[in-house]
């Protein structure tokens, strides 16, 4: 099941530039992430990923279909960017203490 883990998230994880280093360099690591830090999460067209002003502690990766990012609050809210498969929101999370600056929602 662990192996399971790993061969089903690490094509997620590796489509990131410091992921896809780690693997090749520390696959350890990579195995321990895939284990014990990975989660999918399965949302219906409107859902809420998250919302503006919310403290962030996941970075996002998109594997199926898409999720729109919508920078802002309110009426400075700008046009929303699609994020779409193989590509993932929130990296900040990862290194510094982080709250939304928008909103995202799947489609």
């Amino acid at each position: 099941r662990e192996q399971l883990r790993v061969e089903v998230y690490s094509q997620w994880l590796k489509s990131h530039a410091l992921f896809k280093i780690l693997f090749t360099n520390e696959p350890g690591i990579c195995v321990e992430l895939c284990q014990s830090s990975m989660m999918e999460k399965a949302m219906a067209p409107g859902d809420e990923l998250f919302r503006f002003g919310v403290k962030c502690n996941h970075m996002y990766f998109v594997i199926k279909g898409s999720v729109s990012y919508v920078f802002g609050y309110g009426e400075l809210e700008l046009a929303p960017f699609e994020v779409s498969i193989r590509q993932w929101l929130c990296e900040a999370a990862l290194w510094v203490k982080w709250e939304h600056h928008g909103r995202a929602y799947s489609n």
